[in-house]
């Protein structure tokens, strides 16, 4: 039976069903917590049905406690390392054998299985989108020409945001091109604020931590590159002009190297290192208690965990240094921005903010908005967009095959 036929007999068992269902795979190197509420959402679509493939050897039982509705199917695809590459035999299987209409795959130049799966899926008639940032950290013309031909092999592209399509747009006209933001699930971040705002023991809490009125987080891993050295050094300029605390969420390697940088500062009073933290619960009285959140750089999703607290985000202005996340931040809507580098600035950006009350409040309200307001890129407006994304490839490629035309 050639591809056009499977096509076809796709076509015509989905025309009998009263719901047309799109049976779609998902292939990822592992599936991180906040991965899983996104699957929920698009497998609890009734025109689609989902399975997940991914390396599930590092989630400890975690899949069925995961996906108590049962929204998607989880399979185990184990991931191998060589050097910089991986390679996920399960994927390939799933090109070639198992019978999908669509597969979402991790756009990822260094996939070593990737040009076999795009191959097999084109030879059976299953459309193909790739699935990530659309570049990498550590770009090279070898790679970038690498990413490219895997983008011209798939049926079309998801990205993250609608600037990095923008510039694909030049370099793919031929390809359809769709974007789903990568966001938090905001239900465990709201439900732990809504019980410390419901007790209104947040000052409380403050008071037992003996936080001032003006305290500044940060939150994430404690590594060179997250720049949180530049943090303290501006930080011990506004701890010179404000009663102010600085808190410090996470764990890494540096983490030694930034004590001791707090003490040489003449800070290490003002500095609270808490490690890593996980519970939202635990993380819940730190978030209220706080008026704002600083990342000097590589922001990421942290910045929506921050605006589902209303605490507004204070980054470098180039993006550049940043995730895709970062086009969710708007400068004097939920945020502002300083000189990447620039500990004068962004000190002088804190104590600017921390001492105007009426601005710092405006800017509170943008960042809660931004999470969870009618504009907002919630986790269920972007499992519609991932969905909507799916539909239009496989439609398209539906009316192609109806009409006669190979796809």
């Amino acid at each position: 039976m050639s591809a056009s036929d499977r096509q076809r007999e796709r076509i015509g068992r989905r025309m009998v069903d009263s719901h047309p269902i799109i049976r779609l795979a998902v292939i990822q190197p592992t599936v991180p917590d906040y991965r899983v509420p996104l699957f929920q959402h698009v497998g609890s679509f009734q025109d689609i049905s989902l399975t997940v493939f991914a390396d599930c050897r590092n989630m400890a039982g975690r899949p069925r406690a995961a996906n108590p509705k049962g929204a998607f199917t989880l399979v185990h695809s184990s991931l191998h390392r060589g050097g910089p590459f991986f390679f996920q035999p399960g994927s390939v299987r799933v090109g070639w054998k198992e019978s999908y209409d669509a597969v979402v795959f991790s756009w990822n130049s260094r996939h070593l299985d990737l040009v076999p799966l795009l191959l097999s899926c084109r030879r059976r008639g299953i459309r193909t989108i790739a699935w990530g940032h659309g570049y990498g950290k550590n770009e090279n013309r070898v790679r970038r020409s690498v990413r490219m031909a895997l983008a011209r092999l798939a049926d079309g592209v998801l990205l993250y945001d609608q600037r990095t399509a923008r510039a694909l747009s030049c370099e793919l006209p031929d390809k359809r091109i769709f974007v789903a933001p990568n966001v938090l699930c905001q239900e465990r971040i709201q439900s732990a604020r809504s019980e410390w705002m419901r007790s209104g023991d947040v000052a409380g809490f403050s008071k037992s931590k003996a936080l001032g009125s003006k305290t500044i987080l940060f939150c994430s891993r404690l590594e060179p590159h997250k720049r949180v050295d530049l943090l303290l050094r501006a930080f011990a300029i506004v701890a010179d002009r404000l009663d102010s605390d600085l808190v410090l969420i996470g764990g890494g390697t540096d983490a030694g190297n930034l004590r001791s940088l707090a003490r040489t500062l003449g800070i290490e009073k003002r500095v609270r290192f808490l490690g890593p933290l996980y519970d939202e619960k635990e993380l819940a009285p730190w978030f209220s208690a706080a008026k704002l959140m600083v990342m000097p750089t590589q922001l990421g999703l942290s910045i929506y965990h921050a605006f589902g607290y209303g605490l507004p985000v204070i980054t470098s202005e180039d993006p550049f240094e940043h995730g895709p996340e970062f086009t969710a931040l708007m400068p004097g809507v939920n945020g502002e921005v300083f000189r990447g580098g620039d500990t004068a600035q962004l000190a002088s950006v804190l104590v600017n903010l921390l001492n105007d009350p009426g601005r710092l409040e405006k800017l509170s309200a943008g960042a809660y908005a931004s999470a969870v307001g009618d504009e907002a890129w919630t986790i269920e407006r972007t499992a519609r967009a991932f969905a909507d994304a799916v539909r239009a490839v496989v439609r398209s490629a539906d009316a192609l095959n109806s009409s006669g035309v190979s796809g």
